[in-house]
Formats: structure tokens, sequence, C-alpha cells
């Protein structure tokens, strides 16, 4: 079942897709650029190009996420978890924050509702992986921080993520990596400001 994972046509169809974005600076024209991404880009009567490419980027982004949440929950099943668990104990394993975050600060970080963030979070306190304490800084606030099991469950979950990671982005150098986190942070500061 891992080799599946493994085996991701969308992803390394998003990684082709970057990689064409990656040497965009390298052609001197739409055509060349068009022609490399296989997407047929066709001058609208202004001038302007159409919006082939962005939507088939997008489109390979929302791709991507589905197929890697699907294929992540795959590979944290046996460790009973889902990707939305792993996100939360991966948030909160960074060093600086041992005390934990506020509930706001999770969803401001992740990006998610309030409501949603709050019905995992109540799961995973079942499980004894995270644990509410008062804010030192504001009483009338919940710090959510990880319980010494949360801790044990994510360093084991982690092994394996590293390995769906490093799989799925093989074909990448390390500055490929690097341009493509930088891509996707222009997109997803666009888009918060959209």
């Amino acid at each position: 079942m891992f080799q599946r994972v493994i085996n991701c046509g969308i992803l390394r169809g998003l990684i082709h897709l970057l990689k064409t974005l990656i040497s965009v600076r390298r052609f001197n024209n739409m055509e060349e650029i068009s022609a490399r991404a296989a997407v047929t880009v066709h001058p609208s009567s202004d001038g302007a190009h159409s919006p082939a490419i962005a939507h088939k980027l997008f489109f390979r982004l929302y791709q991507t996420m589905n197929l890697s949440l699907r294929k992540a929950t795959n590979v944290l099943r046996d460790k009973d978890m889902s990707p939305q668990q792993w996100s939360i104990l991966d948030s909160l394993s960074r060093p600086d924050l041992q005390q934990g975050m506020t509930v706001n600060g999770l969803v401001d970080y992740l990006m998610v509702s309030r409501q949603s963030l709050n019905g995992v979070l109540k799961r995973m306190e079942d499980l004894g992986y995270v644990q509410r304490v008062i804010n030192p800084e504001d009483h009338r606030s919940r710090m959510v921080q990880l319980t010494d099991l949360g801790r044990e469950v994510w360093g084991k979950a982690g092994q394996q993520m590293k390995h769906f990671y490093d799989e799925n982005l093989r074909h990448m150098t390390e500055e490929e990596k690097l341009e493509a986190i930088d891509f996707i942070e222009r997109i997803l500061a666009n888009v918060k400001r959209f």
C-alpha cells in the first residue's frame, strides 16, 4: 500500500509544473513557457493571455492537496491519527512552543475554522495527545499544548511522515524545493489578500 503513496502521479505532475515555473526565467516568450507546461495559451483580443496557466496551476494545487490528504490518511492509519491531527501535533511540537498556542493562534497558523479545529482538539484531548491550560499571559484564555503522550505519538508518526515527504519530493533538488516553497508562499500571500 505504501508503494502507491510513493507512486503518486498527481504529486509528480505538480512537481513538473513547479519545475516549469522555476525554469520560466530561462525562456524569452510565452510560447516557450506554455509549451513546457503543456498548456495552450490563447491571446485574447486585447493582447492579454488566457487564464489557462493560472487555472492549471490552481487546479494542480487543489488536486495535490486532496490527494496528499488521502495518502497521508493511509500513512497515518496505523497510528489511528488523521492528517488534521498530525498537523496540530506538528505545529505544537516546534521548540519555541513548549508553552503551547492559543486556539486563535492555531486557527491562524493552520488556516482552518475555529469550529472544525475545536472538534479535532476535543478528540485529541480525549486521546490524551493535547491539553488545554490557562494562558499565563492572559488568564481569560487557554493554551493548547502537547502532552508527553502527544509528543511520543508525534515522534513515531513523524518518522512515517518524513518518509512520505522524502519519497514524494525525491525528484527535486534542495534548491528546487526552496524555490517551490517561495512560489507557494507568494501564491498564499496573494490568496490571503484576495
